[in-house]
């Protein structure tokens, strides 16, 4: 009832993907491919707060994986890897699977003006590193300046309503707009 196309029984990963993506913890990072979206979530996310935005080649990570054929794994040739960790338990396992990243399965409007991707998490580590990836670099956003990249993104059409689609963020971004 909550969802307009709710995902087949049975499809895990669009399942789990709409919980991680709506705020449910799960194995699953969300990323986005868009850099003006992760600027936008470093800035609002705890805006008190310094921010970072981590960039991540997620074919170097998947490296560790498939070193012969380094790519991103696709929700429907790689099913079966996928579908390995979605089985896993919530256990650290030094000789378990690595995190891998994962293209979406595109069943969600907000996934999709969002740009998302993600990683999920293997059983060897759930921790994300410069250590264990060599690719993983970040930004710090510094709390003064959260404010102004605001402003600026919203020039550019990155803000609340454009990022959420759905219609209750619509009418908050109008309500904060007209002050009201």
């Amino acid at each position: 009832m909550k969802l307009e196309r709710p995902p087949a029984d049975g499809a895990e990963l669009k399942w789990v993907q709409l919980a991680r993506h709506y705020g449910l913890p799960t194995r699953l990072l969300d990323w986005t491919r868009n850099a003006a979206v992760a600027l936008y979530f470093a800035c609002c996310e705890e805006i008190e707060k310094d921010g970072a935005v981590y960039v991540l080649n997620p074919v170097e990570l998947n490296r560790q994986i498939d070193p012969k054929a380094p790519r991103v794994f696709d929700p429907n040739l790689d099913a079966e890897v996928i579908k390995i960790y979605l089985n896993l338990d919530g256990k650290i396992n030094s000789h378990g699977t690595g995190t891998i990243a994962i293209n979406p399965t595109w069943n969600s409007s907000r996934i999709m003006v969002q740009q998302g991707v993600f990683t999920i998490s293997g059983s060897k580590d759930f921790a994300l590193t410069a250590k264990n990836v060599s690719s993983l670099v970040y930004v710090e956003i510094k709390t003064k300046y959260k404010k102004t990249l605001l402003e600026e993104l919203e020039r550019v059409g990155i803000n609340e309503m454009s990022i959420f689609p759905e219609l209750e963020h619509l009418c908050n971004y109008l309500r904060k707009s007209a002050n009201l």
